[in-house]
């Protein structure tokens, strides 16, 4: 009799469990999607696919295994309601979220694409994926994409291409990405701000083939290649981010692309903070780049750039190099406390530098070599290890209104048919004295005090 009873209570029990709980009503021009009942709908494609434009998708916690085709205006909003767990949009090999609307709104919501096996066998050879989709994938109209964690091992976390398109991502974790964590191409825009996007395998952001985004106040670290790559004709604006933790460069300037940054924090990459080459050009204003595995600042392969009011401190290679045919216009800057190698290098190449500091490098300040040109107007260089300026191998600088005091050598050095002029500077108080002049140079100098 009692087993009776108990086996009775089980099925009872099981039944009620298997029942779904109450619907809930939504609240006016919304829907409610619950993957264990109670809301309108099972599955959030089903909700798209049947609601209004303009309706409210409210998303209850859980794993939903599907691809949100978003073809109408529409706003989907993961909601735990006090439950605080996640809700997930997962999907394998393909993108979760596909733009195909004019305009739509995503927020609070986890997301995720696992590798397919396309991508299992490019990461065990090491290759990157260009083929799989992105975890979200717009490619038409604006989406707004707010307070989402992004990983995808296909392609990239977020991918925004063609003209016309553009998304306005907001306090996103972008991250654990097998390729780049945002991608920005074919021509278009966006803005990405309030985001941090880390370990991806390649770019944190990549910009392209004509986009023009705008990244703001984005944190942007541990990644295992570059931090920002623009490339291909790409502008854009890099305003008030903390780049740090790259394997490669912090940022990466090239092929006729044109950025402008701003305000930013570049430190602790393995390579050089910022890198202009490849006939790119930019400008560069009120940063903080630093301790850099190489030179921090590298100008190259027929770029120009300008740098104003910038800190330029503490790598491990030069504070600024400026080689093989790149171009450089330096304002208002500090340049100091290098470990290796001059704090400035201009090598095969031209570089103009006015009102700057530059001081307290471990082997000199000023480095002109192999052809280059250069001009100093109103530096102030002192505390330098080595000769504060030194000109060789046919380089040619012109120097006015310098202080060149205290360096550990000479204020000037020229030899190997250096040519100088050097007009109205201070050159006291340099431990070898003002002057180290090779035959064979030229040298032209007035109004000095020495």
């Amino acid at each position: 009799m009692c087993l009776l009873l108990l086996a009775g209570i089980a099925i009872v029990t099981k039944s009620l469990l298997l029942k779904d709980p109450p619907e809930e009503i939504p609240p006016p021009n919304s829907v409610i999607v619950s993957k264990l009942g109670g809301g309108q709908y099972k599955t959030v494609g089903q909700a798209i696919k049947d609601t209004q434009q303009g309706m409210k998708i409210f998303v209850r916690p859980g794993v939903y295994e599907e691809q949100l085709i978003i073809d109408k205006p529409v706003e989907i909003i993961g909601d735990p309601k006090e439950t605080g767990k996640a809700v997930t949009i997962q999907n394998t090999s393909s993108a979760c979220v596909v733009m195909k609307a004019d305009r739509a709104v995503i927020s609070g919501l986890t997301l995720r694409v696992r590798a397919g096996i396309r991508a299992n066998i490019l990461r065990i050879l090491r290759a990157r994926n260009t083929i799989e989709e992105p975890c979200v994938d717009i490619s038409q109209g604006e989406l707004v994409l707010e307070d989402c964690d992004i990983s995808s091992e296909a392609v990239a976390g977020i991918g925004i291409t063609g003209f016309g398109t553009s998304a306005i991502i907001r306090r996103c974790n972008i991250h654990d990405g097998n390729s780049n964590g945002v991608w920005v191409t074919n021509d278009a825009t966006g803005v990405i701000e309030d985001c941090d996007t880390s370990r991806t395998s390649w770019a944190g952001i990549r910009i392209e083939d004509g986009a023009n985004p705008t990244v703001r106040r984005c944190k942007i670290h541990d990644i295992k290649n570059a931090g920002v790559v623009a490339r291909d004709k790409a502008k854009g604006t890099i305003e008030e981010c903390d780049i740090f933790g790259i394997a490669f460069s912090g940022v990466e300037i090239r092929d006729d692309s044109t950025v402008t940054i701003r305000n930013c924090k570049i430190h602790n990459c393995q390579n050089h903070g910022i890198g202009f080459h490849n006939d790119a050009g930019g400008s560069v204003e009120n940063c903080e780049i630093f301790n850099n595995s190489q030179s921090d600042v590298e100008i190259y392969k027929g770029a120009n750039a300008v740098f104003k009011q910038c800190k330029i401190y503490d790598g491990r290679g030069s504070g600024i190099f400026v080689y093989d045919g790149g171009q450089g216009t330096i304002e208002d800057c500090q340049v100091f406390g290098h470990q290796k190698y001059q704090e400035v290098v201009i090598k095969g190449a031209e570089a103009f530098f006015r009102r700057c500091k530059i001081h307290d490098g471990k082997a000199g300040g000023v480095l002109i070599l192999a052809d280059a040109k250069g001009t100093l107007e109103g530096c102030v260089i002192y505390d330098n290890s080595f000769t504060g300026v030194w000109v060789r191998q046919n380089g040619r600088l012109s120097i006015s209104k310098c202080n060149i005091n205290h360096n550990d050598w000479q204020a000037v050095a020229g030899h190997d048919y250096a040519s100088l002029v050097i007009e109205d500077c201070d050159l006291t108080g340099n431990n070898k004295g003002a002057w180290d002049v090779q035959p064979g140079c030229e040298v032209r100098r007035s109004s000095n005090k020495e």
